[in-house]
């Protein structure tokens, strides 16, 4: 996926959802949409020259994600308390939002400091 950089400061990606994901007929399996989702908000901190790792990750699905369609996976940051950065993410596709996402981020040096 090619992220884009918004001038609020968030991330953005087109994609598509290939059968390949596929779980139960015609929907995106669950694991797929949270590494998506974490990946956006993984994005989002490159974006800022941030390097972090996943501390805390809840994933809410709303509505299906459908295989064979677009759709669109954007990604901000909520918060930022070094080491630790908030950010919450989103997929939308048909006007609807299917699964959105929050996640909590920690500085990679502070994480893998002994």
């Amino acid at each position: 996926m090619a992220y884009e950089s918004q001038a609020d400061g968030s991330v953005r990606a087109h994609m598509n959802c290939p059968r390949l994901w596929q779980g139960y007929p015609g929907m995106v399996h669950g694991g797929i949409i949270a590494s998506i989702l974490d990946g956006a908000m993984t994005h989002c901190l490159f974006a800022r020259d941030i390097a972090a790792v996943t501390a805390d990750l809840h994933v809410r699905y709303r509505h299906p994600l459908l295989v064979d369609a677009d759709a669109i996976v954007t990604a901000r940051i909520t918060r930022e308390m070094a080491p630790v950065f908030v950010l919450e993410a989103s997929i939308i596709q048909q006007d609807k939002i299917r699964c959105t996402a929050t996640g909590k981020f920690m500085d990679r040096d502070f994480a893998t400091a002994e």
